[in-house]
């Protein structure tokens, strides 16, 4: 892609959801092609872009970049080329999310019309989940055979050892769920 005259580094699809601790691989391209240039690989964090890994290019200006995320969340990525008097602006970033396995349940019909620990009214549409000390509102990803979703946390639960989430009725259709299970969980 160029602006104005000026390329960007290019990213090539892959992975965004990633298991955390696990390898999280970027690769990609500088648009001049050339071999032994200096790339960054950043992520956005609350202070600002931080280097995670850097590499040279290797043929015809390729790259492959990796990050192993401690924490769990959404993350923004790019790649950017070192060299100063670059005229190469940095790729577009990239939304990649960070998950921790989590035990799952669901709840129910039998609670339609009660009020949520967090102010709501149970219904068969209401997308949530319930957590025991997540704040209420507080956004969480599950992804959950392939499928994801990003819901706020509506009430207080589960309360059965062992299990981390209690997904709502209309959460778990979306999602596929039947039962107990393991899913991931960006929280």
């Amino acid at each position: 892609m160029s602006i104005a005259g000026r390329e960007r580094v290019e990213l090539l699809p892959g992975r965004r959801h990633i298991l955390r601790r696990n390898r999280a691989l970027v690769r990609g391209y500088v648009p001049s092609g050339r071999s032994g240039r200096t790339v960054l690989l950043e992520i956005l964090l609350s202070w600002g872009w931080t280097e995670r890994d850097r590499a040279l290019t290797g043929a015809d200006g390729k790259f492959y970049l990796a990050w192993y995320p401690s924490r769990t969340g959404r993350y923004r990525a790019r790649v950017r080329e070192v060299n100063a008097s670059s005229n190469t602006l940095p790729s577009l970033s990239r939304l990649l999310y960070v998950y921790r396995r989590a035990i799952a349940s669901w709840y129910g019909p039998g609670l339609y019309g009660n009020r949520t620990a967090c102010g709501q009214t149970y219904t068969s549409r209401l997308l949530g989940v319930a957590h025991r000390s997540l704040r209420c509102g507080y956004r969480v990803t599950i992804r959950y055979h392939g499928r994801s979703i990003t819901v706020p946390v509506v009430d207080r639960g589960p309360y059965v050892d062992g299990r981390d989430y209690d997904l709502t009725n209309a959460t778990k259709k979306y999602l596929g769920f039947e039962g107990v299970d393991d899913i991931w969980a960006t929280a």
